[in-house]
């Protein structure tokens, strides 16, 4: 039997899923770091790091 949502239960759930949200923004931000920092040295990126770029091209212009 499914209990209703109390609205406590409502805001935790909005706040992990907030705090989820921005910890991934993160994680995407320190590969695209990573990436662009291997490239300045020469050395290559795998295509997983590679797909973080475009994101850090639209961050550094956020800023």
């Amino acid at each position: 039997m499914n209990m209703p949502e109390s609205e406590n239960d409502r805001l935790f759930r909005e706040q992990v899923d907030q705090q989820q949200e921005e910890a991934m923004s993160r994680h995407a931000e320190t590969m695209a770091i990573m990436a662009r920092s291997r490239l300045r040295q020469g050395k290559s990126i795998s295509p997983k790091l590679a797909a973080h770029l475009p994101a850090a091209k639209q961050n550094e212009n956020q800023e």
